[in-house]
């Protein structure tokens, strides 16, 4: 019986992704008001979940609908990090224990009776980490990327693919600065662990191909959002289920420059982009059987969505070679833009030093030093910097997408 995930029906008794989506109909995502955000920071109110829905309460009496109630709590808070683990160095009499760290966030649980009674006492509370000791590097964003990652939070709530948010606020940097900085605190569901601590904790083929499928079936919706997560990884998927058997995965992490919403593109591109991108990571982890299991559950589809790239709106992506690119914050959502940003997210993630003695670092990239040094020459005018060369494309090139997608399945 063929149990293969696959996009296009080929002879199986299983429905495709597409006779899925047939039959799921268009997929209009829900939004928040767009002036919601911009309220929050600009005035220093708190987004509340109501319903599913998010609104202000700007005429209420309670203190924690303001900002400055969410920033006395947090400032309390003294995060110590040695350049290779973050760790609460004081809860300022809070009580809140650690749940995990990110670059620029932090994770805690508060105890019962910290946080006001109307938040679900199942909360986390996920805040931007502050520069509280003497020299450390300032984590606060700017305005622009605060309202991006607050605005992908509550979409990805309301179309139930991040956890739940219960609540947002947004207050300025303790200290000033040459540009006004913000710290994002939200209230959101607790996840059980993230994908990468559920991949540890797996032994089997049967495992790794559980977690592989319902994996799919997240990127499949995100996917059919307009959903590109360059900055996917098992550590921003999280688990929220409570049956290890059932495993249901929300993503996390929504920084704008990375988690990038774009309406009207083939959600089959997003897919392939999503898929193979956390496939990768997979494979450098060294999960073994689990991680084969996981590659021969994504292979089928993945290799399908190669071999009929001529069959739905891919060109942007395929267009795409292996070059190392610095990461600049995209301008805008165009074809040179994205690809770009991909370039580079494969250029710190996969090659770099960080990726030293794992699957990626010794993979036979191609084509990477001709076309490096036709870049380079192509980028000395100024009027170059947002376009490609215009022999980009030869016959014997290979776009990036196909080159991460043989490493990804390289044990299928």
């Amino acid at each position: 019986m063929n149990t293969d995930i696959l996009v296009w029906q080929q002879n199986s008794y299983k429905d495709s992704l597409i006779d899925r989506a047939l039959a799921e109909g268009e997929l209009v995502p829900r939004q928040a008001t767009p002036w919601l955000v911009a309220s929050c920071i600009q005035d220093g109110l708190t987004i509340l979940n109501k319903d599913g829905d998010f609104c202000i309460d700007g005429l209420s009496s309670d203190a924690s609908m303001r900002a400055p109630y969410w920033k006395k709590l947090i400032e309390k808070i003294t995060v110590k990090d040695d350049g290779s683990r973050a760790t609460i160095d004081n809860d300022g009499g809070t009580g809140c224990k650690r749940v995990g760290f990110g670059t620029f966030n932090a994770v805690v649980k508060f105890p019962d009776g910290v946080l006001p009674e109307w938040i679900s006492n199942k909360c986390v509370c996920r805040f931007t980490r502050s520069d509280n000791e003497v020299g450390q590097e300032l984590k606060y964003q700017n305005a622009r990327t605060n309202h991006g990652e607050v605005d992908n939070a509550l979409f990805c709530s309301m179309n139930g693919i991040g956890p739940e948010v219960y609540c947002v606020s947004v207050f300025s940097a303790p200290r000033p600065c040459r540009t006004l900085r913000f710290c994002g605190a939200m209230c959101i569901q607790r996840a059980r662990k993230d994908l990468h601590k559920s991949l540890v904790s797996m032994t089997t083929f049967s495992e790794g191909a559980t977690a592989a499928q319902a994996c799919i079936d997240l990127l499949f919706k995100a996917s059919r959002l307009g959903v590109a997560f360059f900055d996917i990884k098992p550590g921003n998927m999280l688990q929220v289920s409570e049956y290890p058997e059932r495993p249901c995965y929300k993503l996390t992490d929504y920084d704008p420059a990375f988690f990038l919403r774009l309406e009207g593109r083939d959600w089959r591109t997003l897919l392939l982009l999503n898929m193979t991108l956390l496939s990768v990571h997979v494979l450098n982890s060294d999960h073994g059987c689990v991680g084969r299991g996981w590659a021969r559950t994504v292979a089928p589809m993945l290799r399908q969505l190669i071999q009929r790239k001529d069959e739905y709106d891919s060109e942007w992506l395929f267009f795409a070679r292996f070059v190392k690119v610095k990461f600049d914050v995209p301008l805008d959502k165009s074809d040179f833009q994205l690809q770009r940003l991909l370039c580079s997210m494969v250029d710190s993630y996969f090659c770099s030093e960080r990726a030293r003695d794992t699957p990626s670092y010794e993979w036979p990239w191609k084509n990477h030093n001709e076309n490096q040094s036709e870049l380079d020459n192509h980028w000395e005018a100024e009027a170059n910097k947002s376009s490609w060369p215009p022999s980009w494309t030869t016959p014997d090139s290979e776009p990036l997408i196909k080159q991460l997608v043989d490493l990804a399945l390289k044990y299928a």
